[in-house]
């Protein structure tokens, strides 16, 4: 580390190893920077205007910092990754020692006295918070080696800023890798690795602060596998993962001026069609539905205003085919669900609303088991995960059992195999996006006690972790619609 003040995100990780009973934080290792004398304001002044002037100046690092401060200062987030925490108090008790590296250019690497002094510590990992790029035996000094971050997707952008120039680029996801450092630049074993939306316009502050938050987890993930399983099952779990270190992206650097002014003013250009696109106007969802037997098309079951309809579930009761769906309410905003019954020929009932508990519900899963007909709303802005059994069905629905409590899951769906019963829903932790992992639970019975999977979460990817329907089987093979 470079400083006892860290960024949130990493004072998580920190914290995480701090309160695990399987983890003990052994050895701090600091950056021993060089005491910079004490000037006057006058020769501070003149130093920094010196500087400004010369040759050497880059004025692209001056105009991205000021971009920085402008996006902090116009963009909220509710939690920023990189306000600092001062850990001084929770590191008090934890030997430590300072190094002043050997710098080759942007990298470094240590003395020899200190490589001992930190192998005598006989530690399992070492995490890299600070210093420059890392080389030579210091990579080897801890038995599992160094692990490191890497912001944003390796295998399309390395270099920094990270998440810039996938907004500048108009890219769709971006990502982030948890690696095992060696000798070559970017070629790291990648022991983690996850993906998510861009956030687009303007701001890289929005578009960075879910990932930053999301990765605030996978060291301590990948720590409890390496305690339960020992170190060789680990690596023959981690070669499953199949990763290429060959292929890596383009090598960015901060955004000239003139690349930071054109980002700016072409995203303010579209920012502004956007609004007046939209003026006047909401965001408008619609169901679409047929009968399997016909293949003349869709019909679209139409919302009143104030309304749209979303998370369509079909499902066949004694003969008849229902349509249940999330009915979303502008004017309360949040979400209800209804029910129409489908006839023979495409014609709906009128929509009724059944169940509305005065927060936001939505992918009505309804499923038969044990001749009662259940529902598992997605009830994720209340963190919990609700059974309901229909006393008259499609219209009167009864809460049996809070499945799980504390947990923002979202589209939560059901599986029963195997003689077990299974749920799959995305989860959010520490201000993740709501798309991007998705978790698994099991248990003996319906009403029983729901275990989390040992491997959750068992996707990291939003592009197909996130539920959309009923598990169905074809070819023989099951599938999950996502």
């Amino acid at each position: 580390m470079d400083d006892l003040k860290l960024p949130a995100w990493i004072a998580s990780v920190v914290r995480d190893v701090l309160n695990d009973p399987a983890t003990e934080l052994s050895l701090l290792i600091l950056h021993e920077r060089q005491q910079l004398e004490k000037v006057s304001a006058q020769s501070s002044f003149r130093r920094k205007a010196k500087r400004v002037f010369s040759r050497d100046f880059k004025w692209k690092n001056l105009f991205w910092q000021y971009y920085c401060r402008w996006d902090e200062k116009r963009s909220w987030v509710s939690s920023d990754p990189f306000e600092l925490v001062d850990l001084s108090d929770e590191f008090k008790n934890i030997p430590s020692m300072s190094v002043v590296p050997i710098r080759d250019r942007f990298f470094h690497s240590f003395e020899e006295l200190d490589i001992e002094r930190i192998r005598d510590a006989n530690l399992d990992v070492i995490l890299r918070f600070g210093f420059n790029v890392l080389k030579g035996p210091i990579l080897k000094a801890a038995r599992n080696g160094v692990w490191s971050y890497h912001h944003g997707d390796n295998q399309e952008y390395r270099g920094a800023p990270p998440y810039f120039w996938e907004l500048y680029h108009h890219a769709t996801k971006t990502g982030v890798i948890l690696q095992r450092l060696n000798e070559k630049l970017d070629s790291g074993q990648v022991l983690y690795r996850s993906y998510g939306a861009n956030v687009p316009g303007i701001s890289v502050l929005r578009n960075r602060t879910a990932q930053y938050w999301k990765s605030s987890s996978f060291v301590l993930r990948r720590l409890r596998q390496l305690h339960t399983w020992g170190e060789e099952r680990f690596e023959n779990e981690l070669a499953t993962l199949k990763e290429d270190p060959s292929v890596q992206g383009k090598l960015y650097f901060i955004p000239k001026v003139s690349v930071l002014l054109r980002f700016l003013v072409r995203s303010f250009i579209r920012s502004l069609v956007f609004r007046f696109k939209m003026f006047g106007k909401c965001e408008q969802w619609e169901v679409a539905y047929r009968l399997p037997h016909l293949k003349n098309g869709y019909q679209i079951l139409r919302s009143p205003k104030n309304h749209y309809y979303a998370d369509p579930f079909p499902f066949i009761h004694q003969g008849k085919t229902y349509l249940f769906f999330e009915d979303f309410l502008y004017l309360e905003n949040r979400g209800v669900i209804s029910v129409v019954q489908v006839n023979a020929d495409l014609s709906t009932s009128t929509p009724e609303v059944i169940l509305d508990v005065g927060f936001h519900l939505s992918y009505p899963m309804v499923f038969e088991d044990d001749d009662k007909v259940y529902m598992i709303p997605e009830s994720g802005e209340n963190e919990t995960v609700d059974l309901y059994v229909a006393d008259v069905f499609p219209s009167r629905w009864r809460k049996v059992k809070t499945l799980k409590q504390g947990l923002q899951l979202y589209d939560v769906t059901l599986l029963k195999r195997d003689g077990l019963y299974w749920f799959f829903g995305t989860g959010v932790e520490r201000g993740s996006a709501s798309s991007d992992e998705l978790f698994l639970f099991y248990s003996a019975t319906l009403m029983g006690e729901w275990t989390p999977h040992p491997l959750n979460p068992i996707v990291s990817d939003v592009r197909n972790a996130r539920p959309a329907g009923h598990f169905f089987e074809r070819n023989g093979k099951l599938i999950r619609p996502s």
